[in-house]
């Protein structure tokens, strides 16, 4: 569906295999489905554990990242913000506050939380529609983009 790229990736037993620090304009969700990687965000080192999932903001300098023997299976989500409704309204109102949130460059969430559940059941609808791409399944993937700002709006906007 054009910007939004999502897949199922792994990190293998290979020496420094690693994403060269980067960023982007797209939100990174990275969901541990297996394994162990690191994620360096703005400089500082996390360990993602099975069934943690982080998300980054746009325009943070991450990478990611297996140490040592360490292997890793995820899923990873690349949001656009094009990806997002034309209502004005909406959109300056719920999305530009997170994009533009400076205090937001990450969350990492841990197992077993409802927020974790709730992202990575949507990023499996959105992985299950880009891979049966039935009629119509780029409204649902548009759809489903909502959701998930509609709990990061709920956890970095009203949470304050």
């Amino acid at each position: 569906m054009g910007d939004t790229i999502l897949s199922v990736e792994s990190f293998e037993n290979i020496d420094n295999q690693h994403v060269l620090t980067h960023w982007h304009d797209s939100i990174e969700l990275i969901y541990i489905i297996d394994g162990t990687m690191q994620c360096m965000i703005n400089g500082k080192d996390y360990t993602l554990r099975k069934g943690s999932l982080c998300m980054i903001n746009r325009r943070q300098f991450h990478r990611i990242y297996c140490q040592d023997e360490n292997t890793c299976d995820f899923y990873r989500v690349f949001i656009n913000p094009s990806h997002f409704t034309s209502n004005k309204q909406i959109y300056h109102t719920y999305i530009e506050p997170i994009l533009s949130d400076e205090t937001f460059s990450h969350i990492i969430s841990s197992a077993n939380t409802t927020f974790t559940t709730q992202i990575v059941h949507l990023m499996k609808e959105i992985l299950d529609l880009e891979k049966l791409q039935p009629e119509g399944y780029e409204l649902g993937v548009v759809a489903l983009i909502h959701f998930i700002f509609l709990k990061l709006y709920n956890i970095i906007i009203l949470r304050r």
